[in-house]
């Protein structure tokens, strides 16, 4: 199986750039991919989309918790065509995977479940996906730097198309979100209500099943998601009242996604982007 990754998690520009990463800084490849290996996997995340006061744009912001976190590492990257800027991207200097970004009309983060390139990963199953369809890795960066600018729609039939099982995505257009989560069994596409929309890192309905009870961390994990995606929602709602529906004022988002719950002691960024004008509006590094 990890030979089938090495090969098919990367496109042939990303390999490229990785390449060109080694050479300039006399690095040996090995180590680079590598690098971005553990990074493209480790990690579980909170998302999703609230109204912003005022005009009732989506803004859309994620919270990225990994064991490895390198904030000293952690870049905001504009990507260029002709000189006008396609995407901006939160990143790790090196990692060719976009896991955090924007462009006009589009947001996407991704936050992986915790059993990616485990149970499921190992099934025959899962290695023929790996042949027919691009994983996220690839996916998500064409979505963000190709020429137009792709629809809501046409992200998430990209990104349900056989591969890969265990990621979980939010997107928005900055009028409406989507996300993709999963059951045990399923993929769970989701749509904002009312401008807001929360994903965390876990599965939907019954996840008392024997492959969670077998990992009694992960299940603990798992639950610690479904916490944060419950108080993140009662946040929103309650913070909606008080100005009778007019919308989330920045600082307000900022301020939740800031401190515990949301932001836990493996919490390496924070970010609030708005898709309507393509910006990364705030963020933060942590050292976790």
């Amino acid at each position: 199986m990890q030979a089938i990754e090495k090969r098919y998690l990367f496109s042939n520009e990303q390999y490229a750039e990785m390449k060109g990463i080694a050479e300039q800084a006399d690095i040996p490849f090995e180590d680079i991919l590598a690098y971005n290996l553990v990074l493209t996997h480790q990690f579980g995340c909170t998302s999703g989309t609230v109204p912003f006061i005022g005009d009732g744009r989506l803004l859309h912001y994620r919270n990225l918790d990994t064991n490895l976190s390198l904030p000293q590492l952690l870049i905001q990257a504009h990507f260029k065509r002709g000189g006008e800027t396609v995407a901006k991207a939160i990143t790790h200097l090196g990692h060719v995977v976009l896991t955090t970004g924007v462009r006009q009309g589009l947001s996407i983060s991704i936050n992986t479940d915790l059993l990616y390139g485990a149970a499921f990963a190992q099934s025959f199953q899962n290695k023929i996906d790996w042949l027919l369809h691009d994983p996220f890795s690839i996916t998500i960066r064409d979505l963000l730097l190709r020429e137009e600018t792709p629809t809501l729609e046409q992200a998430v039939d990209e990104l349900t198309q056989g591969h890969p099982f265990g990621i979980f995505t939010l997107m928005s257009d900055g009028i409406s979100g989507k996300s993709i989560g999963h059951s045990v069994e399923d993929i769970v596409v989701d749509e904002d209500k009312g401008g807001i929309l929360t994903l965390g890192n876990h599965f939907s309905g019954d996840i008392g099943s024997a492959i969670l009870l077998a990992n009694s961390s992960i299940t603990r994990k798992l639950e610690d998601s479904m916490k944060r995606v419950s108080y993140m929602e009662r946040m929103v709602h309650r913070g909606l009242e008080r100005v009778e529906g007019q919308g989330v004022p920045l600082e307000n988002l900022r301020s939740w996604i800031s401190k515990s719950p949301i932001k836990t002691p493996e919490t390496a960024l924070s970010c609030i982007m708005d898709p309507t004008a393509g910006e990364i509006s705030w963020c933060a590094a942590y050292q976790t």
